[in-house]
C-alpha cells in the first residue's frame, strides 16, 4: 500500500500557494525533466483551491480547431460554463474575465503547441502584453513543459514568451535526504544502494516503491529485462526533446559512466573531436540535466571533469547500454552477475555525493561538536591525474575568512577502514592548495578497526559510520 503518493517538493508547493495569495498577475515558468514530477506537483497545489477557480488543460498535438473544442469541453467538465471558442481571442477573452478574482490557468506540455502550427503562444503574448487584459488582471497561469530546451526557447530573447514571465520555477531530482524519506525504516545500506540505482526522480522511485522488491529483483524486474518498465527511459528521452544526432550524446553518456570523466578521454572513447565536445556538453548538462560538470577545488578550470548527474541513467549507461544485445537475446543471467559484483563500487561514488550533500545539510551547524561552515565544496584531485581515482581528496569544504578546510575521505567497502586507508588519505591532503587549519573527516560504510579509532580519538579525527550517518541525516 503506498504511504503517500506525493513526496517532498514542499518549497515548491510554498512558492505557489505564496504566488496565489498575491493575487497579482502571474506569469509561472514550470519546467524540468520529464517524470521529475511538475503535474503532480500542480495538481496537488489545484487540489487545495476552491473548486471552479481554476482550469487545467493538457496540450495534445493537433490543430487550432481541435484544440478550440477541447478547451471548451474542458471549460465546460471544469467550470460549467458553456464557451463557443473560435479563435483564442475568445479563449482570452473568457479567462480575462473569470480573472476578475483570482483564477489559475495550467497548461501542461505548453511546448507542443511549438511543434505545431497554432498560434496560440503569440496570441497569449498579445494578450498579456499589448493587449494586457491578463497582465492587468488576477490570473495566475503555469505554463508547464518536459522539454528544457523547449521551454528555454519559448521564454527566451527571440521566443513568443520573452519578457512575460514573472516567476520560473525548475524541478530537480530529490536529494538523498528526500529519497530516504520514502523508504524510512530500512536500512541505510539498503537506502543508498537503492538510491545509486534508481535515484531521485520520483517517477522511478514510485514504481521502484510500488513493486515492493528487493533492489536485486527490482533491477531486474524493472530495468534488465527485455521490455520492462523502465527499459527504454533513455531511449524515450531523447525522443521528446528531438535531440539531433542522439547517438553522439548517447556515446558521451556511455564514456562518462564508464569512468572516462575528462575531455580528452572522453574524446578518446567517442571518437568526437576534443574541441566538439563542449557543445554536445553543454546540452547534456543545461537542456537535458544529465551531467554535471566540476573542477577540482582550488584548482583549474582546463582540469575539469564530468559526471554523469542523475543515478539511474548512470546506471544505465555502465549496465544497460553496453549489455542490449545481449539482454534483447535473452541474456541476462550474465548482466546480472555483472551488477552482483559490481554494485558496491559503483555505488561508492555516488556515496561520496551523499557525503557531500550531507555537510551541505549541515553548514552553520555542528558535526560531532565541529562546527560546519564553508563558501564552497566539491572534490579535489591533482592535475595531472587520470580519469580514475589516483590522487582524489573526496570531500573538501574551504571556508576561506577563517582559513579552515575540512576534508573528508569516504569509504563504500566491505572492510573496516585502518591505517592502510588513512595513511593514503594524508598522503594525498600534502598536496591540497590550502593553507591554514585543516579539520579531518572520515566515513566509513564499514566502520573502522580499532587500533586506527584509538588514534583517531586521540588525534581528534571525525569518524563516521554508517549508523552514525543515518543518525544525523535524521536530525539534519
Amino acid at each position: 500500500m503506498l504511504k503517500e503518493s506525493f513526496w517532498d517538493r514542499k518549497k515548491e508547493l510554498e512558492n505557489l500557494k505564496n504566488i496565489h495569495k498575491t493575487k497579482n498577475a502571474a506569469f509561472i515558468k514550470v519546467y524540468g525533466r520529464r517524470r521529475i514530477g511538475k503535474t503532480e506537483l500542480i495538481l496537488r497545489f489545484l487540489k487545495d483551491l476552491p473548486q471552479g477557480t481554476y482550469l487545467y488543460y493538457y496540450v495534445d498535438k493537433t490543430e487550432d480547431k481541435i484544440y478550440y473544442q477541447t478547451l471548451s469541453d474542458a471549460i465546460e467538465r471544469q467550470l460549467g460554463d458553456k464557451v463557443a471558442i473560435n479563435r483564442w481571442d475568445d479563449f482570452f477573452d473568457y479567462i480575462a474575465k473569470k480573472s476578475q478574482d483570482r483564477f489559475v490557468l495550467v497548461i501542461d506540455e505548453a511546448p507542443r503547441f511549438m511543434d505545431t502550427k497554432s498560434i496560440f503562444l503569440t496570441r497569449l503574448q498579445h494578450a498579456w502584453g499589448a493587449d494586457p487584459k491578463l497582465e492587468n488582471s488576477k490570473i495566475m497561469i503555469l505554463i508547464v513543459g518536459s522539454s528544457i530546451g523547449m521551454m528555454d526557447r519559448m521564454t527566451d530573447q527571440n521566443g513568443p514568451l520573452y519578457g512575460r514571465i514573472t516567476h520560473a520555477m525548475k524541478l530537480s531530482p530529490f536529494r538523498y535526504v528526500d529519497f530516504r524519506e520514502v523508504f524510512k525504516g530500512d536500512p541505510e545500506q539498503d537506502i543508498i544502494e537503492r538510491y545509486a540505482v534508481f535515484g531521485g526522480t520520483p517517477h522511478y522511485i514510485r514504481i521502484d516503491y510500488l513493486e515492493g522488491k528487493k533492489l536485486d529483483e527490482a533491477i531486474m524486474e524493472l530495468i534488465i529485462k527485455p521490455q520492462s518498465t523502465l527499459s527504454k527511459e533513455a531511449d524515450e528521452l531523447f525522443d521528446i526533446e528531438g535531440i539531433r544526432e542522439p547517438a553522439r550524446y548517447i556515446s558521451i553518456l556511455k564514456a562518462i559512466a564508464q569512468g572516462d570523466l575528462k575531455l580528452p578521454d572522453i574524446a578518446n572513447a567517442t571518437g568526437i573531436q576534443t574541441e566538439q565536445l563542449p557543445n554536445y556538453l553543454h546540452k547534456l548538462h543545461e537542456r537535458l540535466d544529465l551531467i554535471e560538470p566540476a573542477d577540482p577545488m582550488g584548482g583549474k578550470k582546463k582540469n575539469a571533469r564530468y559526471e554523469v548527474s542523475d543515478n539511474f541513467f548512470r546506471f544505465w549507461f555502465k549496465f544497460v547500454f553496453p549489455h542490449r544485445s545481449s539482454i534483447e537475446m535473452g541474456n541476462t543471467k550474465d548482466i546480472h552477475n555483472l551488477i552482483q559484483d559490481q554494485l558496491h563500487s559503483f555505488t561508492g561514488r555516488i556515496f561520496e555525493n551523499i557525503v557531500r550533500e550531507f555537510f551541505r545539510l549541515y553548514q552553520g551547524r555542528d558535526i560531532l561538536g565541529v562546527p560546519i561552515l564553508f563558501d564552497e565544496i566539491g572534490s579535489w584531485w591533482p592535475s595531472k591525474s587520470g580519469s580514475t581515482d589516483t590522487g582524489d581528496i573526496d570531500v573538501v569544504a574551504r571556508h576561506e575568512k577563517s582559513g579552515t578546510t575540512y576534508v573528508a575521505d569516504v569509504k563504500y567497502t566491505q572492510e573496516g577502514y585502518g591505517f592502510t586507508e588513512f595513511n593514503v588519505f594524508q598522503s594525498r591532503i600534502k598536496n591540497l592548495p590550502y593553507s591554514g587549519q585543516i579539520i579531518l573527516f572520515v566515513v566509513s560504510r564499514s566502520g573502522f578497526l580499532p587500533d586506527f579509532a584509538k588514534y583517531a580519538k586521540e588525534k581528534k579525527i571525525m569518524l563516521i559510520d554508517l549508523e552514525q550517518l543515518s543518525e544525523l541525516f535524521d536530525n539534519a
